[in-house]
């Protein structure tokens, strides 16, 4: 048995490569309630083997000397308490096992997610930050999570079948919440199955990729861009980033099981046909700005509490598009996709994407008829986009 508490993270070294993991709910209800009773603090066990001997022994006695009324309370009092914890436990189980949930461990947070859509989408059920881990009790084929009392769960089950990976990742994102000048060595990265699934992913849905600008000295996030050429079906090239979904926007968990608002999200732009996407250009103040624009908007979701969605409008810094521009607005990826376009890789993250369309100062004064103009007309972008840029 591995515990874990707040104390013994002072001397953990983070290595700086660690990657966010998906665990398996106890589905399970017979090895739900062992793990339950096997992690149980000291306190709890010295509770349940004195206390309960003693409680049996003074009913005994009770009954033995003809107090019949003592003992019946006594016997009653045992059996509310028992059926209470266990009616609550079934509850709890019958929940997140019902939901066809999981359990991902990730630098922001501790989440139970449920897998919706066909298994094409997973959604955040409940999630926790790192700050408000009591203590962690990891054994060979199970792990728990205890929270404090103000988290939105008491506690988080999962299986594992590798407890030194789930120790080593614990670990380092609880140090990085407790200890934040740790969290500056860490740099949030896909693993490479998640950044291959959705390369596969961008190269179905969007176009072909013939190269990937990587990002050299990332400060917080990794994000890479992929360029995506023109061809024969598209008169436009495609710039979309690959690296900005690792982590959770702060989309309030209402607005994503209501509304299914995406809380991780890539960032895509469309440039004419006309162009140049060779590496010297992008390089270049002239044709350069749309890989700047697009890699400052990917690091607004470095702040936990911003996110953005479909339709909204973002005023852009001064130099980082041509003074035209005064600001963004956020769309669905037209004109190939009318609506979220989603993606989950294999650690289990739902990935969508969104376009970024720079906005003249009108254009920002008059979102609102502009957004009716692109509802009305899924090609409206197309039409446009020659003359845009």
């Amino acid at each position: 048995m591995i515990n874990i508490t707040p104390k013994s993270l002072a001397d953990w070294k983070i290595r700086g490569d660690e990657k966010d993991l998906r665990q398996d709910f106890i589905k399970d209800r017979h090895s739900f309630m062992k793990a339950y009773w096997s992690d149980r603090s000291l306190s709890q066990v010295l509770t349940l083997y004195v206390m309960l001997p003693i409680g049996v022994g003074t009913l005994v006695a009770s009954l033995v000397f003809g107090f019949f009324n003592k003992a019946l309370v006594l016997l009653l009092t045992f059996l509310v308490y028992y059926l209470r914890n266990s009616r609550a436990l079934k509850k709890y189980h019958e929940t997140f096992a019902g939901n066809d949930a999981f359990v991902m461990i990730e630098s922001t947070g501790i989440y139970y997610v449920m897998t919706t859509g066909a298994g094409t989408y997973n959604l955040p059920l409940i999630g926790d930050s790192w700050k408000d881990v009591r203590r962690v009790h990891i054994s060979d084929d199970h792990a728990i999570i205890y929270m404090k009392r103000k988290a939105n769960s008491s506690v988080y089950f999962m299986r594992t079948d590798n407890p030194e990976l789930l120790e080593r990742t614990i670990r380092s994102y609880w140090k990085m919440a407790l200890y934040p000048d740790e969290a500056q060595k860490f740099v949030r990265s896909y693993s490479e199955k998640d950044k291959e699934a959705l390369k596969d992913f961008i190269q179905k849905n969007f176009g072909a990729i013939s190269y990937c600008w990587e990002e050299n000295d990332p400060e917080y996030v990794r994000t890479d861009i992929a360029i995506i050429p023109a061809d024969g079906e598209r008169t436009y090239h495609t710039l979309t980033t690959i690296g900005c979904g690792t982590i959770r926007m702060g989309v309030p968990l209402k607005l994503q099981q209501e509304h299914r608002i995406p809380d991780r999200v890539e960032l895509m732009i469309h440039l004419p046909s006309g162009w140049k996407t060779d590496v010297d250009s992008l390089i270049g103040d002239e044709y350069g700005w749309p890989v700047v624009l697009l890699g400052e908007t990917a690091s607004m979701v470095e702040n936990p509490d911003d996110w953005y969605g479909w339709g909204e409008t973002v005023r852009i810094g001064e130099g980082l598009a041509p003074e035209k521009y005064s600001g963004i607005m956020f769309l669905c990826p037209l004109p190939e996709v009318d609506g979220y376009t989603r993606v989950t890789l294999p650690s289990g993250k739902s990935v969508s994407f969104l376009q970024i369309f720079p906005l003249t100062k009108e254009e920002m004064e008059g979102a609102d008829e502009l957004k009716q103009n692109i509802s009305n007309d899924p090609k409206f972008i197309e039409k446009v986009l020659e003359n845009r840029i």
